[in-house]
């Protein structure tokens, strides 16, 4: 009897990965996708998962609990901190999956983090099923501590992420997670991972193994909207961050971005990152062209030989552009590093961590541009 998989997807990214998963080794399992909210536009990749053909059911919830209220999150909070007092984690991560999918089906989960509660959940289960993780971008490449740092103690973000690590669910924030210890991670660049308390390591989205004529096949299944960008039609292509995470007063930054394009581009691509909130809106004699949110970063890189490439703030994108020898261009905002530490908000990279990054993660071909 063919096994059976269940992975959870947020992001267009997320996607992107597991069909090189699936193509890599998956073929031979009868997989369902869980399709949870992405950021808080609340969408949803249930269409571009059913293009794929791959999934026997594609599973659609609402049941996040970063958008329940705060009773709500209240009583969950106090049942978590029940069970881990008797310690019976893996008994309510048992009662989290259930009520979304029926557990007992699936011999192996897949999930692309660690920073909620359902991935959260999964990972808790390793000792049970096989359990994988993909890569989570560039926090994957830093250490992970089991005690919160003084510059952080402002932080609701890491607090809550100390909290949840330490009582054994989740990790959000990046803190040591005991659970992964029975997981097999797949990262961009296993041998560049300090954090290494996993199962095993291996190469994401390695040639070896890959069913390459499969995973193109896929790839134009699901992102079908590709074909409809003409890249040779702009000059620059700019992926945004959400501005949010880094400052309370974000859309200062934005407007700081949107003079730089003006002053300097006539013809513009923007992709914006999944969880963007931000519009942005540039002089008259700008055309910009917004490439589709379900199309991750990723996919886009091979077609932008020849255009000015710029990445707002570091990002995991930059880990893609080695092979590829592209050059990229970093924009660094003046001034929000200090407000960043001030505000206590997801900590903002420094200088040091961006040239680190780029040094170790890509071809060297940067350029960091202040604004």
């Amino acid at each position: 009897m063919k096994k059976k998989g269940l992975v959870i997807i947020h992001s267009p990214k997320e996607l992107h990965q597991f069909v090189w998963y699936y193509c890599n080794k998956g073929k031979k399992i009868n997989w369902d996708v869980l399709c949870m909210p992405n950021g808080e536009k609340k969408e949803y990749i249930h269409k571009h998962c059913e293009a794929a053909g791959i999934f026997s059911n594609v599973i659609i919830s609402d049941k996040s609990f970063f958008w329940s209220s705060i009773f709500q999150k209240i009583k969950v909070f106090l049942s978590m901190l029940f069970y881990f007092i008797i310690g019976q984690q893996k008994k309510l991560c048992r009662k989290f999956l259930n009520a979304l999918v029926r557990l007992d089906d699936y011999d192996e989960l897949v999930v692309a983090c660690n920073t909620g509660i359902i991935v959260g959940s999964c990972i808790v289960l390793g000792e049970e099923k096989n359990v994988v993780i993909l890569d989570d971008g560039l926090g994957e490449y830093q250490e992970k501590t089991k005690w919160i740092s003084i510059d952080k103690l402002r932080s609701p973000y890491y607090i809550e992420g100390l909290i949840l690590s330490r009582m054994g669910y989740c990790s959000p924030g990046f803190f040591y997670f005991e659970a992964e210890k029975n997981c097999t991670k797949y990262s961009y660049y296993p041998e560049k991972m300090i954090y290494r308390n996993y199962k095993k390591i291996l190469p994401l989205f390695a040639d070896e193994g890959t069913d390459l004529e499969l995973y193109d096949k896929l790839l134009r299944r699901v992102y079908p909207l590709l074909n409809s960008f003409n890249f040779n039609d702009a000059e620059a292509i700019f992926f945004t961050h959400p501005m949010k995470d880094y400052s309370s007063d974000y859309e200062k930054y934005v407007r700081r971005f949107e003079a730089f394009v003006s002053n300097k581009y006539s013809r513009i691509f923007i992709k914006k990152n999944p969880y963007e909130i931000s519009s942005y809106e540039f002089d008259d004699h700008v055309v910009c062209k917004e490439i589709d949110s379900s199309i991750p970063a990723e996919v886009l890189l091979p077609y932008l030989k020849n255009l000015d490439v710029y990445i707002l703030v570091c990002s995991s994108i930059l880990m893609s552009t080695k092979a590829l020898d592209l050059k990229f261009r970093i924009i660094d905002f003046e001034g929000i590093r200090e407000e960043n530490l001030e505000k206590g908000l997801y900590k903002y990279p420094s200088e040091k961590d961006v040239r680190h990054f780029c040094d170790n993660f890509s071809s060297g071909k940067y350029e960091i541009i202040v604004i």
